[in-house]
């Protein structure tokens, strides 16, 4: 039950908190590639015939994109949303 004080989220404030959260998972993601590459190093893991440099890779990557997700939200949510041109009709006359 919504109470006239509260402020419903708009559907561009879901999108950005699907985006962070998106952004956060990516990042685990690259938490877990670093921690296989390290793993994989350090023989924790058995040898599964992939590369660790292929880990460090997929890792950077992921790092990238959560980064961009996480703080790049505002932005991608401006792209999606943003508000329709405004026809510029309704400037005054000019007066001689």
């Amino acid at each position: 039950m919504t109470t006239p004080e509260s402020n419903p989220m708009r559907p561009q404030d879901w999108f950005g908190v699907a985006i962070r959260t998106l952004g956060v998972w990516t990042l685990l993601r690259a938490m877990s590639y670093a921690f296989s590459a390290i793993g994989q190093q350090n023989s924790w893991f058995p040898d599964s015939g992939t590369s660790s440099r292929c880990y460090y890779y997929y890792g950077l990557a992921d790092l990238a994109a959560g980064l961009f997700l996480l703080l790049g939200a505002d932005l991608i949510v401006g792209i999606a949303y943003r508000s329709p041109r405004q026809e510029m009709h309704d400037e005054p006359p000019e007066h001689k």
